[in-house]
């Protein structure tokens, strides 16, 4: 690529770069500039619209103070008088105060007199049903604590929202006693919003807040509105922009949505603006550009190149006396000095140049036609030959015949132009020892004439290391096999093992299979012992005496505890298989606990045994199989009870940590000792229980509740003192969706 062709690359990216930054500043600084110009401009038109309905609300609390404060009025709502109606309470009022209601309401809290009123029709209408839940004798929109109180606000109704103002009835001195309540309202309808469009000069939209459906723009702006920022700017197009605040009614609750439409007219003009500023820098640019790159040709670029001319034209011909021509009075006249002063310098360095090769580090050699013309101390010194025996003589036969062609070949391709890497060959030195060189070779003029410029290394030791390097790497390879058939032997063992954990977990599953058909198998019989034997004690009174009546009671006994062991047994290995069915659903854990409770009544009353609950207040739902939860429970309370002396105290806790439930079971009982908290979550581990002398249950009870828990996701652990009573807690994780139980709850 010509300089010139570089030089006005260069101008033009300076210029396109120079353009696209100053457009990009633009684009931060004009146009972010007329965006919140724009913001605050629609912010005050949203306060204007806001200060306009509360204008409206003024006038409306003046009208009503004006009537409040009236000594005909204060008559009136002691004795309902027609005269006061007749005179007052006619339609004209109504249409020229702007009025759709009209309440007195007396001391008591009762409607004297009430009238609604349709300005559109000009008619009377009946007083809004909705509205009776505001006049409560506590509400606040009647109640008034002394004589200065004044409401006014927003009401919603089913009708519309409705502009309420409400003050104490008065004398016309405004003193008291107050005998009731005046209050005027106003439907805040479509005619009530145009007049206030025509008012601000403001496109006004007002959507109720929680009534669906939505305009998607109202939705969005919702979450952004809050007490620290209660008005929203955002655009809703390139046209147009809009600002958003919320109405609260009269009890602050928020209600309505206030939208006020404006025209983008700021951001268009700003948008104009940097369009117009871009078009006009872009226009500078090319003119700059233009003038630059015609001064920087006439100036530099066209001396520039006639010198370049000359210098190649002396290289060319070798001939260092020639000079180049010097014009001007600048830096290209002072390097054309400067290049004349190098050549005189370089027609009067030869010798030192030479004497420069000769004192190289590197063996340097000239070829020309095939022999050697130069050879410097160096090159002798690695061949083994004097300068006279290198001279004129066939460069190629340092060079062994093997790698000779290469050499050529290369030689050749340098003289043709094309540049070549270092390259690697061997050579025989005058004691026939053969050795590795390494080459440079460039094409160079010498006696006016095409020659080869060589700068020659020894490289033998390096190759050596090479070799090592290899005999190392062959090493490693055979090393790295040996890895490589030791890491397939574990992999086959690896395959074995996920054999036999499938043979295992096949073993585990005809386990459960033949426990099922077991468990069906024997439950049969024993339903069948178990019934014959209660009715032959029950239906045989006076047919057998104490001793046959205790071997029944001992057969029943024993075959329910057969039946419970086979129970547990079965649960147990559905847990573990996988095969038990969790419906999982939200729970109310608080309704599950006070039954519980309710249903071991009987059994703490007959020991004496007192039941604590305390459960966090709002504790959350969680979600759980409701039917495994209060087993988990009933096992849990039901161990706590036989293992607590009579009259003992025994508490339920239930609280919230983190995202889980933490549910505890506490007793004041025997307590466990150290080493058997460790076993006591193993299958078939019982328990001495020092209350009975004797074990008790199957040892499965404790098992199948850590398994219940654990599929829940949770984890149940015990703390206890031997002598001082035990703490089994678990936790459950809380409902997927964050509520807090309020005595309803969706269970299956």
């Amino acid at each position: 690529m010509t300089l010139r062709k570089k030089t006005l690359m260069t101008v033009g990216i300076t210029i396109i770069g120079l353009l696209i930054i100053l457009y990009f500043i633009s684009q931060i600084t004009l146009v972010r500039s007329f965006t919140e110009l724009e913001e605050q401009y629609a912010h005050q038109n949203v306060e204007r619209a806001m200060s306009a309905l509360s204008n409206d609300l003024l006038t409306l609390n003046a009208v009503v103070g004006d009537w409040a404060a009236w000594d005909d009025t204060y008559d009136f709502i002691e004795d309902a008088n027609n005269e006061y109606i007749e005179s007052n309470l006619i339609d004209g009022t109504f249409t020229n105060l702007r009025l759709n209601l009209m309440l007195f309401i007396n001391s008591s809290g009762q409607i004297v007199y009430g009238k609604a009123f349709d300005l559109q029709n000009e008619e009377e209408i009946p007083v809004p049903q909705a509205l009776q839940g505001h006049l409560s004798a506590s509400d606040r929109l009647v109640h008034h604590p002394d004589t200065e109180s004044s409401i006014r606000g927003i009401v919603l109704l089913p009708e519309a929202p409705m502009l309420v103002a409400s003050q104490p009835i008065l004398t016309s001195e405004a003193e008291g006693p107050i005998r009731g309540t005046l209050i005027m309202g106003r439907y805040l309808d479509t005619n009530e919003i145009e007049q206030l469009t025509e008012q601000t000069h403001l496109s006004l939209t007002i959507h109720q807040y929680d009534y669906s459906p939505m305009p998607p723009d109202f939705q969005a702006a919702i979450p952004s509105l809050s007490e620290e920022a209660p008005i929203l700017i955002q655009p809703l197009d390139e046209q147009s922009i809009a600002g958003y605040t919320l109405l609260k009614d009269i009890y602050e609750k928020p209600i309505l949505l206030l939208r006020v439409d404006m025209p983008r007219d700021i951001y268009a003009q700003g948008q104009a603006i940097v369009s117009y500023f871009i078009l006009s820098l872009l226009a500078a640019g090319l003119v700059v550009g233009a003038v630059i790159m015609l001064l920087l040709d006439r100036q530099v670029l066209s001396r520039l190149a006639h010198l370049s001319k000359s210098v190649t034209s002396i290289g060319t011909s070798g001939n260092l006396s020639a000079r180049v021509a010097i014009t001007g009075k600048d830096e290209l006249s002072s390097l054309g000095g400067t290049i004349n002063g190098m050549l005189a310098a370089l027609e009067e360095s030869g010798e030192f140049h030479k004497t420069l090769a000769n004192s190289s580090p590197v063996g340097i050699y000239i070829a020309q036609d095939g022999k050697f013309r130069f050879v410097n101390p160096r090159f002798q010194k690695l061949s083994g030959f004097t300068e006279d025996e290198l001279l004129d003589t066939d460069s190629l036969r340092l060079v062994y015949p093997e790698d000779r062609e290469k050499v050529r070949e290369n030689a050749i391709e340098m003289l043709k132009g094309n540049r070549f890497s270092p390259y690697e060959f061997r050579v025989i030195s005058k004691g026939g020892e053969t050795r590795w060189a390494m080459e440079t070779v460039t094409s160079i003029l010498h006696d006016g004439k095409r020659a080869t410029l060589g700068n020659f290394m020894d490289i033998t030791e390096r190759k050596r290391m090479e070799r090592e390097l290899q005999e190392k790497n062959e090493q490693l390879d055979v090393q790295n096999e040996e890895l490589q058939s030791q890491t397939e032997e574990l992999m086959t063992q690896q395959q074995e093992l996920i054999e036999k954990t499938m043979e295992v977990e096949r073993a585990n599953q005809l386990k459960s299979e033949f426990l099922a058909n077991m468990s069906h198998e024997l439950r049969t019989p024993l339903n069948v012992i178990i019934g014959f034997s209660e009715l032959m004690r029950d239906e045989l009174p006076g047919k057998i005496n104490d001793e046959q009546r205790q071997c029944f009671d001992d057969i029943l006994s024993s075959s329910k505890h057969l039946l419970n062991l086979i129970n547990e047994v079965l649960d147990l290995s559905k847990i573990e298989s996988g095969k038990a069915e969790f419906r999982l659903t939200n729970l109310a854990l608080t309704e599950i606990i006070e039954s519980l409770a309710r249903t071991m009544l009987p059994i703490l009353a007959s020991r004496q045994q007192n039941l604590d609950v305390e459960i966090e207040d709002g504790l959350p739902l969680v979600y759980a199989d409701k039917a495994k939860v209060n087993e988990v429970l009933l096992n849990l309370l039901s161990n706590a009870t036989k293992f607590t002396p009579d009259g003992g105290r025994l508490k339920i806790e239930a609280v919230r940590e983190d995202n889980w439930c933490q549910v505890s079971v506490i007793d004041s009982g025997v307590g466990i000792k150290q080493e058997d908290q460790e076993q006591i979550f193993e299958p078939f581990y019982q328990l001495d229980n020092p209350l009975t002398r004797e074990k008790s249950g199957t040892g499965l009870g404790l098992t199948i509740v850590k398994q219940i828990i654990e599929k829940h996701g949770g984890q149940i652990c015990v703390e206890s003192e031997y002598g001082k009573g035990s703490r089994f807690t678990f936790t459950l994780p809380l409902a997927k969706t964050d509520q807090s139980y309020s005595g309803e709850t969706s269970n299956e």
